[in-house]
């Protein structure tokens, strides 16, 4: 069983991922984060958090020059065994 926080935490997550694939070409990843924030009403700095999980564990990466996601690695869904 998982904690409440946690699922609602990986919620957000996932749902950052699929704004940034959705605008990654037309905005820099500040402007997708803003436009996060904004759309969940979800604090600047906890989105700034949801981002980082995803640079550390090597999902997006971002160009620091121009602040742009220049890769992002599709993870496929594993089916459970059983």
């Amino acid at each position: 069983m998982e904690f409440p926080g946690v699922t609602q935490r990986k919620k957000n997550v996932n749902r950052l991922l699929e704004l940034i694939k959705t605008y990654k070409d037309k905005y820099n990843l500040t402007q997708v984060l803003a436009l996060y924030s904004f759309i969940t009403g979800i604090s600047s700095w906890t989105v700034w958090e949801y981002c980082k999980v995803l640079e550390e564990s090597g999902i997006i990466s971002v160009d620091k020059n121009t602040n742009k996601v220049i890769k992002i690695v599709e993870l496929k869904k594993s089916e459970p065994t059983t």
